[in-house]
């Protein structure tokens, strides 16, 4: 009884071992190029279906939500995938930038904030939210962040151009070009988040994880 038992666990143990790289092999084909993005994004929708709880799958159908400018839909999906894994980098990342695209800054920033709640040496994080309160006139909060940025990395221009803004002592040091900057009054419009940002958010955070955002 013993012995058939143990070949029922055997079996079983194989019947899950095939049905999962079953399972790898058709999400692997789904999520491959295809020959036009349209192809592309309804094979990647068919995934979803499929597999609503693959890291993989969730990742590739909220980056091409976001691409295509389904702002809510992207965030919508980052938040599935973030129940399923709280401190995903990937997915906070990409909720950012959706959240930043769609216009809703508060959300953006509070995303932001959760990622150096435990990524606390994150310095481009950093230096996002502290050129976000520097457009904003949110002095303290941009001396704050350009600050910590400085502390691991005091010569990074852009924090250094940051703080020459508010401080005669960095604007000494940040040479005439920041200072023509600071005089200017900002990057852009004060008040305005510049449009750069909308992309420039996508383009950092996907930096990390391969320009076409796929996961295979």
């Amino acid at each position: 009884m013993k012995k058939l038992s143990c070949l029922s666990l055997l079996f079983m143990l194989l019947v899950t071992t095939a049905c999962t790289s079953l399972d790898n092999a058709s999400v692997e084909s789904l999520l491959s190029a295809k020959q036009t993005r349209e192809e592309s994004f309804a094979s990647t929708q068919e995934a979803y279906l499929l597999y609503p709880e693959d890291e993989r799958v969730l990742y590739n159908y909220a980056y091409m939500l976001l691409y295509y400018g389904q702002y809510e839909d992207a965030v919508r999906i980052c938040d599935e995938a973030l129940a399923l894994s709280p401190r995903s980098l990937r997915f906070l990342y990409l909720k950012a930038a959706a959240l930043k695209a769609e216009g809703r800054h508060q959300s953006f920033i509070s995303t932001l904030e959760n990622i150096l709640s435990f990524d606390t040496a994150n310095t481009d994080v950093m230096l996002v939210l502290a050129d976000y309160y520097d457009t904003f006139f949110r002095k303290d909060k941009a001396v704050h962040y350009a600050s910590e940025v400085l502390e691991y990395d005091p010569e990074n221009s852009t924090a250094i151009g940051i703080m020459a803004h508010y401080s005669d002592y960095f604007r000494s040091i940040a040479g005439a070009e920041a200072e023509e900057k600071a005089a200017e009054g900002n990057y852009g419009e004060k008040g305005k988040l510049p449009e750069r940002n909308i992309s420039s958010a996508l383009e950092l955070f996907s930096s990390h994880y391969g320009k076409n955002g796929i996961l295979i």
